[in-house]
């Protein structure tokens, strides 16, 4: 009798059970369903909006309702950003992407791809110079791309994982690209664009929300919402207390939301560790998305063998430099020269890059020339300006060294020294340390800045326009919040200084490497991290001091100051900054300096 009720409650439970998580998957099911009718729903108000949009533009034309009617488009497309972006990144594209013209690279004719899209349509609309037919047809054009979008998203397939990650990296979107003014360079609507993006993620995560978290949902929007509202305009706005506080406390919730609902996190590389539960965390970015791939962690051991090679001379030509000949820690991982001298005295014509955060990139050399560090390392050694060098070379010495032969076949697996000499090398560069700085301290309630310091970031991230091209948080030409892409841009930079008749400098840059015409005298972006130690600046030196540098950008860069470039991608108007202001964008900055450990930096022969 006994043994029948055991089975029998042995049964029960395990119906119990199994109907448990039955009724967890249709929940769940449940969820995924209202986020997709949700996302339908947001991407019809989309196609709604961009045809009355267009049915202006094309039967009554009149530039005061179209500013409107360009605004209620915009707000639309915010609500469902986080998704478009995620899912259908060129769409995104098409849709707002940059009004640059770009070369497509991999046509031998260079064929010229125009922007479409907003950000094109802003430029059109809110100038002195009105082209009704150019407004017509890319109006038309943007509900065309709408709808062939709205048609996508009828077979369209997510799991909740992509589906936390999209919402969860849009917080990090309005922080980089919103609220910079990045997508609305003229019209300055970014603080409204950045409500009805917050707004989004709101209607989308409450689907998700537990009752514990209904009140915090609410407090955590809310105030942020109050915050953009309580600010005067574009240029007032603290977005260093809307990252460090509001943002931070979205993200949060964010995250637990997900946990709360046992949503795991993708074990694919990212960018982005998303067990991290805010943006100002240490330890945010993961190298290894920047590497090649297969890209394992290094161990400490494959490291301190990279720091071994990046201090001796064993890997140059001539037995005579080093990796930190020209890269010397104590100056920021760059060497204070104007351009780069090698031992016969001659020009090697650019300036030397900080390798200070070269992790986070996905363009190497200042003409973008390569895509890993792996890469720079070779080609390096290999240069006979550089390290007068053949790394074959190179590697043939370390194969004969018997202490480096000693700590290569102890610390790696295989005996490929090639391979395990760049690995190493890279592993390094990419130990480098990096997000220590007092700026990042006082995100995470470490440390604290200045007034001064404060209202120069603030500058930085809106007046100054510094941020639409060095990006938050790495500051640097990597785009955030996908980090698939490293950019490059014109800015006219001058042979000497000059202020009047200033003449560009021949230097083609990212022509020299792809030959499109629009990237002539293009070069990456570099980061502004530990720019206060890297003097002087630019590919070429020209500028000894950060007051200079933001001089030039303050007159519009090359543009303001006789260089006419047809092909500048740096926005030519005047930014009026005062002088009290470029010295507080000097403090900013001058706050991003890394802790570097002092190392011992003789240079050495193993």
């Amino acid at each position: 009798m006994a043994k029948h009720i055991y089975i029998i409650l042995v049964l029960c439970t395990i119906l119990f059970i199994s109907c448990n998580k039955k009724q967890k998957t249709e929940y769940q099911k449940k969820e995924i369903d209202k986020v997709l009718d949700l996302i339908k729903k947001n991407q019809g108000d989309i196609v709604i909006k961009t045809f009355q949009f267009d049915s202006i533009a094309q039967n009554h034309f009149n530039i005061t309702e179209l500013k409107k009617a360009f605004l209620a488009s915009r707000l639309a497309f915010k609500k469902n950003e986080s998704i478009i972006a995620y899912f259908y990144p060129e769409n995104n594209k098409q849709l707002n992407g940059a009004a640059i013209p770009v070369n497509n690279v991999h046509d031998n004719t260079f064929l010229v791809i125009e922007p479409t899209g907003f950000q094109v349509i802003e430029e059109l609309l809110f100038t002195e110079e009105i082209d009704t037919l150019e407004i017509k047809r890319n109006i038309k054009s943007l509900h065309t791309l709408s709808k062939a979008l709205d048609n996508k998203f009828n077979y369209f397939t997510f799991t909740e994982t992509n589906f936390f990650e999209a919402i969860r990296l849009q917080i990090l979107r309005i922080i980089s690209l919103g609220v910079s003014g990045f997508d609305s360079p003229i019209a300055f609507y970014s603080l409204q664009e950045a409500k009805n993006a917050l707004k989004g993620i709101r209607e989308f995560v409450d689907i998700y929300a537990l009752p514990k978290h209904k009140e915090p949902l609410s407090n955590v929007f809310n105030d942020a919402l109050n915050f953009i509202d309580n600010t005067k305009d574009f240029n007032s706005f603290d977005r260093y207390t809307f990252i460090k506080v509001h943002c931070k406390s979205i993200s949060e919730l964010l995250y637990d939301i997900q946990k709360s609902n046992n949503i795991k996190n993708s074990n694919l590389r990212r960018a982005i560790d998303f067990e991290k539960a805010n943006f100002n965390e240490t330890n945010l970015f993961n190298p290894l998305h920047f590497s090649p791939p297969r890209t394992k962690a290094p161990s400490k051991e494959q490291i301190a063998l990279g720091e071994k090679l990046f201090f001796d001379k064993i890997l140059s030509g001539n037995g005579l430099v080093s990796c930190a000949t020209c890269h010397i820690p104590s100056e920021g991982y760059a060497d204070h020269k104007k351009t780069v001298f090698n031992q016969e005295k001659l020009t090697v014509n650019r300036n030397t890059p900080t390798l200070l955060t070269a992790a986070y990139q996905n363009a190497y050399f200042l003409d973008s020339r390569i895509p890993f560090l792996e890469d720079q390392s070779k080609k390096v050694i290999n240069n006979k300006d550089e390290m007068h060098g053949s790394f074959d070379e190179a590697v043939k010495r370390l194969e004969e060294n018997q202490k480096y032969k000693t700590l290569f076949t102890t610390n790696f697996e295989n005996q490929d020294t090639e391979k395990n000499l760049i690995y190493s090398l890279a592993s390094y560069i990419r130990s480098l340390p990096s997000f220590s700085s007092k700026f990042d301290a006082s995100l995470r309630n470490e440390s604290t800045l200045t007034a001064n310091e404060i209202n120069g970031f603030n500058l930085f991230m809106g007046k100054a326009k510094c941020a639409i091209c060095h990006f938050y948080p790495i500051f640097n030409g990597s785009v955030p919040p996908l980090y698939q892409e490293t950019e490059s841009e014109v800015i006219g930079v001058p042979t000497k200084k000059d202020t009047i008749n200033a003449k560009i400098d021949p230097d083609l840059g990212v022509h020299y490497v792809f030959g499109a015409p629009l990237k002539k005298f293009a070069f990456k972006t570099p980061t502004v991290r530990n720019a206060s130690k890297t003097m002087p600046y630019m590919h070429n030196g020209v500028y000894n001091t950060l007051d200079e540098v933001i001089d030039f950008y303050n007159r519009g860069g090359g543009a303001g100051i006789g260089i006419e470039l047809e092909n500048q991608t740096l926005p030519t108007d005047h930014l009026k900054l005062t002088k009290q202001e470029i010295k507080d964008i000097i403090s900013f900055i001058t706050s991003l300096e890394d802790n570097i450990p002092e190392y011992n930096t003789k240079e050495t022969n193993l």
